[in-house]
């Protein structure tokens, strides 16, 4: 973990004086390590006590040996730490997309240098071989999910457009199954599974699970806890497994809904989405409300976050908060991950038990994070050289 101190002091006697700073901390008060020593005002310390209290003393000193200091303490949560263990997924592959994330699993989107053929991954711990998911010679993908040893993906023949397929293979027993073709103009059928149930538009804007149709000219599927919400018109609607129900909320055309996707603490069908007007909207499995205005919403268990502009917010059920500058934020189990820009570089931080740490540190970007129960996920971009890895810290 690490943590910010940003502290100023003044000599009374010689205003001009340029100080020198200490600080000491540790796991008691009686026991403190010097962790610095200089004349900055600004320092971010990693190796803190994760999960307990850390004890701090601050001393300046002028140039006569004089000193002051001042003392305090703080709480460390637990948080992932990527100083002990992290896997670089690079190998000979260079990643496009992070498709889905399950806990310390995650399915992404690849391709071989040298070539223009996709791969797709799936890394499950902390092997860096993964499997590769069965995709036919001069086909893209762009659409992934997996749920238990299932992963459903599309599959388009690069040299003629109206092939197109939805797939499912069983990577236990390595079974490649045809879920739909599908010939709409668009490049991409959105789908979701969960437990061996499997919702798709076709590609062709109606509503399937499995193989039954379910609403017409309807599109943009997500699944949890037997909850499909999706769009219908300008309008959000969810089915329960007997109704389509209309939750509403916005009379313009709805961007993006997201139910409660990946994380098994999820229940009630909770709905997140936003309208072109950026209104965040969110639907408690009862009710319909208006939560603040921006972008790119996720939603864990209840709490949403999203993005206006460069800002981060985080609704956590009753109320809305700014946690600070910041984009691309997502969610799980009430801790925010998100990458900010720092003087023109990326950096991805976490914000857990209102407070915010930095979790990266170097001179690549780092991007688009995403969170499953304790594990973060994101790109990791060479500026100079464009090559992209997959980082992940576990929780």
């Amino acid at each position: 973990g690490y943590i910010e101190f940003e502290f100023s002091a003044q000599d009374q006697d010689v205003p001009e004086d340029t100080l020198t700073y200490s600080l000491y901390i540790g796991s008691s008060l009686s026991n403190k390590d010097l962790i610095y020593s200089g004349k900055d005002t600004i320092i971010s310390v990693c190796n803190l006590f994760i999960g307990k209290t850390n004890y701090w003393t601050l001393v300046a000193r002028d140039m006569y040996g004089d000193s002051i200091n001042i003392s305090g303490e703080f709480d460390c949560p637990n948080i992932p730490n990527l100083l002990h263990e992290f896997v670089k997924y690079d190998a000979n592959y260079v990643a496009k997309t992070i498709l889905d994330i399950s806990n310390d699993t995650i399915l992404t989107r690849e391709y071989t240098f040298g070539t223009r053929w996709d791969k797709l991954i799936l890394r499950i711990g902390k092997t860096k071989e993964g499997i590769e998911i069965p995709i036919d010679y001069s086909c893209q993908t762009y659409i992934g999910r997996f749920s238990g040893s299932t992963v459903v993906y599309n599959q388009i023949v690069m040299m003629d457009s109206h092939y197109k397929k939805l797939f499912k293979y069983n990577f236990i027993t390595k079974s490649k199954e045809l879920v739909c073709n599908y010939s709409w103009e668009g490049f991409r059928v959105m789908v979701d599974i969960e437990d061996g149930m499997i919702t798709h538009d076709n590609g062709n804007q109606n509503l399937y699970v499995n193989d039954s149709l379910i609403a017409v000219d309807a599109h943009t599927p997500s699944l949890s806890k037997g909850i499909i919400s999706f769009i219908m018109g300008n309008e959000v609607y969810k089915y329960d497994g007997s109704n389509i129900i209309d939750i509403g909320g916005g009379s313009t055309v709805i961007n993006n809904p997201l139910s409660l996707v990946r994380n098994p603490l999820n229940s009630n069908g909770s709905i997140v989405w936003s309208d072109t007007n950026n209104i965040v909207y969110f639907h408690n499995g009862t009710t319909t409300i208006s939560i603040g205005n921006g972008t790119n919403c996720k939603i864990s268990n209840g709490q949403v976050v999203w993005q206006q502009n460069s800002t981060v917010y985080w609704y956590d059920g009753s109320s809305t908060i700014s946690i600070g500058s910041g984009q691309n934020p997502d969610i799980s189990d009430g801790i925010v991950v998100f990458e900010k820009d720092l003087n023109g570089n990326k950096e991805i931080y976490v914000y857990v038990n209102n407070s915010t740490y930095q979790l990266t540190y170097d001179s690549n970007d780092d991007v688009s994070p995403l969170i499953s129960n304790g594990n973060i996920i994101w790109k990791n971009i060479n500026k100079s050289t464009n090559e992209v890895r997959i980082m992940h810290a576990y929780g």
